[in-house]
């Protein structure tokens, strides 16, 4: 049986098309609670400071700014830092991100 090769585009973006990124957050907002049930989780994460969070497929990166406004002191590291970076670079919600 032959080896199957990896495509160059091995996922799926937010919304399913790379020119929808940018909408997904306000199409997730207007369509679900999603700030509350994201804040809930953080909430029952319960992180200390200086923990470490890894989000493999970090997307769009609202877990992050959920995890800061929540948790003083914990480091988020996303997998997928083109997207993330996006997000934040302008300071949403008083965060900034860097990579």
């Amino acid at each position: 049986m032959p080896e199957r090769k990896p495509s160059p585009r091995s996922y799926t973006p937010a919304a399913g098309y790379h020119v929808l990124t940018p909408l997904y957050d306000f199409g997730l907002a207007v369509t679900t609670r999603e700030r509350v049930w994201r804040d809930r989780l953080v909430y029952h994460m319960a992180l200390t400071e200086g923990e470490v969070i890894l989000d493999i497929g970090s997307g769009t990166g609202n877990l992050a700014l959920a995890i800061a406004r929540h948790s003083q002191g914990v480091r988020y590291l996303g997998a997928r830092p083109r997207t993330l970076f996006r997000r934040c670079r302008g300071g949403h919600d008083g965060v900034r991100a860097g990579f």
